[in-house]
């Protein structure tokens, strides 16, 4: 028997491709250790900053202009016809938050899928920081259409709208990772009680404005704020 174990850490699969017999058992025991394989592990774990912090847990490090990873995230930035000029891009360098998301991500793909995205965020009078250290906390924010979760923009359009402005008079954004999940089609139909997504789901998706859809996480750990965008 002969068999390839092909690992992606990007959307979290493992491909099997199976060439002569097939054994069921010899089978299962490479996808085991395939999964062993599987580590979520953060794109910058191999290449630590040492930038000093008053958090040792947490470092928010300037993506050099210019560089692979700092083109991607502005053409994640430069949405459509959004037009602003970037400042500064920070990577958030929070293993601790890291690691809890890890075990989220890992979770949903035995479940069923992890469904990953890169979606926006806007922390209005929030410091940018406090999330940096702690990650989305709603559990003190008031409910919104869809109840009281981390809301996340398909557009930063409508994040642009929730951005924090700081003492440079600059904006920032958020752009996170969201293990969606299987995702809950809501529409527009609000209902500011939800708590969770029915069974069966991980996240629920609806209109926040007339044009606007966001994607709504009701766990801590279902996100992780990867990138800061400051602009004006």
């Amino acid at each position: 028997l002969h068999v390839r174990a092909e690992v992606n850490t990007e959307n979290n699969k493992v491909v099997l491709t199976f060439i002569a017999e097939r054994d069921f058992k010899a089978a299962i025991g490479i996808l085991h250790e395939a999964q062993d394989k599987l580590k979520f592990v953060p794109p910058w774990i191999q290449a630590l900053d040492s930038t000093p912090s008053t958090n040792p847990e947490c470092n928010l490090v300037e993506v050099i202009p210019g560089s692979e990873e700092y083109r991607k995230v502005a053409t994640l930035f430069a949405d459509g016809s959004f037009a602003k000029t970037i400042k500064q891009i920070h990577r958030v360098q929070n293993e601790p938050l890291w690691r809890q998301y890890a075990v989220k991500k890992q979770f949903l793909a035995e479940r069923h899928d992890v469904n990953e995205r890169y979606m926006f965020h806007g922390s209005r009078n929030t410091d940018p920081k406090i999330i940096a250290d702690n990650g989305f906390d709603f559990r003190f924010s008031s409910p919104g259409f869809f109840g009281r979760g981390s809301y996340f923009a398909e557009n930063i359009s409508y994040s642009d709208s929730y951005a924090h402005i700081n003492s440079e008079g600059e904006r920032q954004v958020f752009i996170g990772r969201v293990a969606a999940g299987r995702i809950e089609e809501r529409a527009s139909s609000h209902d500011k009680s939800i708590v969770k997504p029915n069974d069966g789901f991980d996240s629920i998706r609806g209109l926040v404005t007339s044009i606007h859809h966001a994607i709504i996480v009701y766990d801590l750990v279902q996100a992780y704020p990867e990138y800061l965008v400051t602009y004006v």
